[in-house]
């Protein structure tokens, strides 16, 4: 028997409109409004349960592997914090391996970072 794999997608976001005008100090002396719309390339996240509760991530876009993991919940030191605040949110102390790619490169503008939350959300949520 194989190994059991969680896969969630989450589409990429273009700003059309606002960008940035959602975010302080602008938002909070005149307001914002920002209008989005997704495109059809996306982040995905695949979670592996592990048998000995080890806990990895691999973030293929930033070439980055952080292991091993201390069991729940996971330090926020500066590596992968994001990745890392899911998890303990969600209170995972299960072993796992967690691997991340996006179709757009980082930094370029798409909302690359909440697309990949959302996207470790989605598998969370499956596991």
């Amino acid at each position: 028997m194989g190994s059991i794999h969680y896969r969630a997608r989450a589409p990429l976001r273009l700003g059309l409109v606002g960008g940035g005008t959602d975010v302080d100090p602008y938002a909070s002396q005149k307001g914002g409004a920002v209008f989005n719309t997704t495109i059809n390339r996306y982040a995905y996240c695949t979670i592996t349960p592990t048998q000995d509760h080890s806990m990895s991530v691999h973030s293929i876009d930033y070439g980055k592997y952080e292991a091993p993991l201390d069991k729940g919940p996971l330090p926020l030191d500066g590596n992968m914090d994001l990745i890392k605040a899911v998890a303990n949110h969600f209170g995972i102390t299960d072993g796992f391996n967690l691997f991340l790619q996006s179709e757009a490169p980082p930094g370029s503008g798409l909302g690359g970072s909440s697309t990949v939350i959302v996207s470790i959300i989605a598998a969370t949520c499956e596991w």
